[in-house]
């Protein structure tokens, strides 16, 4: 993909919630993310003293909640990496369908994020929002690695090793992500890409 493109964001992925120790898993919903906690939101709910920006990590995160805590045991809580969640792809498909009137556009799933199932390899497929939302269902809740149209007007990104996930488009897409309030982004430099995702990457 040789494409320039103009703007960036990135977006947290959420935290998920794990009951009675078992991943809860219910139809079109990540079962890492039952519950959905913006980054915002868990800071609030355990009373942790953190700023939430697109610098914050989820060490920051986790040496907050040890501090306060005592421990690094979110109980039933937990980060998810790899993964959009369920209200997010929701709210993206949304917008991007608003700005660019998509009919179809391509998805693909990488080797790693199919370990977990029958079949270990790379996928990609062609497809729209709405057998998006079977597909996804399908492979347990996980969102792809890529999406993107054929135009290339726009691309989600998020690698399974990723604690948060990029939208590559032109500067109105991006500007309406970021100005959501369901969506917990920020916007980026699209030079400050590779230096971000180095950051992002789960250790």
């Amino acid at each position: 993909m040789n494409k320039q493109f103009h703007a960036l964001c990135k977006i947290h992925n959420p935290f998920g919630y794990v009951e009675n120790g078992k991943i809860v898993e219910t139809e079109y919903s990540n079962p890492h993310l039952i519950i959905e906690l913006s980054w915002e939101e868990f800071v609030d709910k355990f009373g942790l003293t953190l700023k939430i920006d697109s610098e914050t990590s989820i060490s920051q995160i986790q040496k907050a909640y040890a501090d306060k805590h005592g421990d690094q045991d979110y109980g039933n809580f937990y980060w998810a990496s790899g993964s959009l969640g369920k209200k997010q792809v929701d709210k993206i498909m949304d917008l991007i369908n608003e700005i660019f009137d998509i009919e179809s556009f391509y998805c693909y799933y990488s080797l790693i994020t199919n370990f977990h199932f029958d079949n270990p390899e790379d996928e990609v497929f062609l497809t729209d929002f709405e057998h998006l939302k079977l597909l996804i269902n399908k492979k347990k809740g996980f969102s792809p690695t890529m999406w993107w149209d054929k135009n290339l007007d726009w691309m989600v990104y998020t690698d399974y090793d990723l604690t948060s996930s990029y939208v590559f488009s032109e500067k109105q897409l991006i500007d309406r992500i970021v100005g959501d309030s369901q969506i917990e982004s920020f916007a980026l430099m699209v030079s400050d890409f590779e230096a971000d995702f180095d950051k992002n990457i789960l250790k």
